[in-house]
């Protein structure tokens, strides 16, 4: 082995390439010059290629970028020693390097067209940029629809976490609670709701963690002027499973008519049954009602 890497580099019957026909100074230094830019250059772009694949530790295509960064680094040898051969002449050496740097070579050439011909079956950069165009407008239209008809409506819509907090609310919020956007998302939301249906509201938060809908649940909100109105809500918990997807609609009105109508239904209820007067209710075609 020893005897082989002496042969390499003997320098018998091998003069440098200064002595070998008529270099006048510029032609020799330019061929020097040039080399040893080029064997720089070479150099440059592998520790860039390993710097990438370094950072970029998803590249699926690592391997093919190590063996283009030892293509160029043989090939920036080359030309290393064909600078140094002027002054030392590893002629030997210098055909082993160009040899193996042959063979890197064209193991890079049948890598690269395997890797060519499975390009081809992918669809063109324009085809996907078009592609990719259409859908993020797509998103951007549904995102559209959804924040309209979230501004819109009528209903309280909100997204809430499970830290407590609302984290979207729409403009209904403002309107029916008179609370700006920036204090109802500043407080947590229980801060608003009446002490008595608190126990009841936490309740069903906890059953949003275990992936049950809370539908039809009723709790009452204090408005800005400290009165109070009653929602009835609708929730769930979104796939994301760290936000709250809830409507409610303010049935304060209803609700007050219809303890209205019962408070009603009472007073003539006592005064029915107390009487001692004779009552009857008589339809129009003569049968009794009571």
């Amino acid at each position: 082995m020893v005897s082989i890497l002496s042969s390499l580099f003997d320098l018998s019957g091998l003069p440098p390439r200064w002595d070998s026909g008529e270099w006048s100074p510029l032609l020799g230094w330019l061929h020097v010059i040039s080399d040893l830019a080029i064997w720089a250059a070479y150099m440059a772009i592998p520790l860039v290629i390993v710097y990438y694949i370094i950072r970029r530790k998803e590249v699926t295509n690592s391997r093919i970028l190590w063996l283009f960064a030892l293509f160029i680094l043989s090939c920036g040898v080359v030309h290393l020693i064909e600078a140094v051969i002027f002054w030392w002449p590893v002629y030997r050496f210098a055909i082993v390097i160009k040899l193996a740097t042959a063979i890197i070579s064209w193991v890079t050439v049948l890598v690269l067209f395997r890797v060519a011909r499975r390009a081809l079956d992918l669809p063109a950069l324009a085809t996907v940029t078009r592609s990719w165009q259409r859908e993020k407008e797509q998103r951007l239209a549904a995102e559209q629809e959804r924040e309209n008809f979230f501004t819109l409506s009528l209903d309280l819509l909100c997204i809430a976490g499970f830290d407590g907090y609302f984290k979207q609310i729409n403009p209904a919020f403002t309107e029916i609670l008179g609370w700006t956007e920036e204090e109802l998302l500043a407080e947590p939301f229980l801060c608003f709701v009446h002490p008595d249906d608190r126990e009841a509201t936490v309740q069903e938060v906890e059953k949003l963690l275990q992936r049950a809908e809370s539908m039809n649940f009723e709790n009452r909100y204090r408005c800005r002027d400290g009165s109070y109105r009653r929602f009835l809500w609708t929730a769930r918990m979104g796939e994301d499973e760290d936000r709250i997807y809830a409507a409610a609609r303010d049935i304060t009105e209803m609700h007050q008519a219809q303890q209205a109508l019962r408070e009603s239904e009472d007073r003539y209820r006592d005064l029915f049954e107390n009487v001692s007067d004779l009552v009857q209710g008589v339809y129009p075609e003569g049968t009794f009602l009571y």
